[in-house]
């Protein structure tokens, strides 16, 4: 009798077990079976080389073996990437990878974190900025541009936004599809001056003066810096702390400088962080710090 009972509680298990959704109770494809760290890399990220140096340090630092999942590969398309969603983000952190390398993070509490309520993001490692870019001799800022002269500008974007919000008809905005659409444009001559993101300029070209341009710092509009931070999901908040304790030593010894160079980076527009920088207080959960005392 205690046989078949015990029998027939194992068929009613194995039951209950089939009807269960595929990934109940952990993800079935990212079941950790060593102490590695797998980092996710969006090589439509045009200085993703950097992130993925930056990635492998961060292992070293933490005793860990670190391998890499690609979540998007390099694309020759113009066209405005597929901007990746929060659910996006949840099912790589849950399925895929512990870390995701590369994204940027606002300087101020101004606007929040793409790492925000579903994902925390690290520490910041290092700045990068939007630029002006001109091949016009003693054109160096919008205030120099000539009424006439378009300034290219990915359509839409923050820039965009803030330049017709604060300069408004002083400046004429050439409005284009993409970073890396503008970037070829800049490069190429067929635009004289453009507004651009440091990374998607370098990314294609790393000595832009040797194309005859000049570039410099925007100062006419706000929020110009923006950090580049990591992020892990929500309920991982130890990795989090041993990921921004390696990117504070990783600041401290001056290595984070020396990846940018090797990179083939300006440190201008790849500026490592103070070692004592932290992300704006807006952006820290109230119960993180809770849950980092446990």
């Amino acid at each position: 009798m205690k046989i078949f009972l015990h029998l027939t509680m194992l068929l009613l298990g194995l039951a209950w077990a089939q009807g269960l959704p595929q990934e109940y109770p952990f993800p079935n494809r990212f079941l950790k079976t060593d102490k590695s760290l797998t980092f996710c890399l969006d090589k439509q990220n045009p200085i993703w080389p950097l992130e993925e140096s930056v990635a492998k340090e961060l292992g070293r630092l933490l005793g860990r073996l670190v391998k890499f999942y690609v979540h998007r590969e390099g694309s020759n398309s113009q066209s405005p990437p597929i901007r990746v969603t929060r659910r996006e983000f949840q099912v790589l952190l849950s399925r895929y990878c512990d870390v995701y390398m590369g994204l940027l993070g606002s300087t101020t509490a101004a606007f929040d974190y793409p790492a925000d309520e579903e994902m925390l993001a690290t520490r910041p490692y290092y700045k990068t900025r939007y630029v002006f870019v001109s091949r016009k001799s003693g054109v160096n800022s919008m205030r120099q541009a000539p009424k006439d002269l378009p300034i290219g500008v990915v359509g839409r974007s923050l820039p965009y936004n803030l330049i017709l919000r604060q300069m408004g008809s002083r400046v004429t905005l050439y409005p284009v599809v993409s970073s890396e659409a503008l970037a070829r444009k800049l490069l190429s001559g067929e635009l004289q001056a453009g507004i651009i993101l440091a990374s998607a300029l370098y990314g294609l070209e790393r000595n832009p003066q040797s194309k005859g341009l000049d570039v410099s710092p925007i100062t006419e509009i706000a929020n110009a810096e923006w950090y580049v931070i990591a992020a892990v999901a929500r309920d991982r908040v130890s990795l989090r702390s041993q990921l921004d304790q390696a990117i504070q030593r990783l600041l401290q010894t001056g290595r984070m400088e020396t990846l940018i160079k090797q990179a083939g980076l300006p440190l201008a527009y790849f500026t490592p962080v103070s070692p004592t920088e932290q992300r704006p207080e807006s952006e820290k959960n109230d119960n993180d710090d809770d849950n980092e005392r446990r």
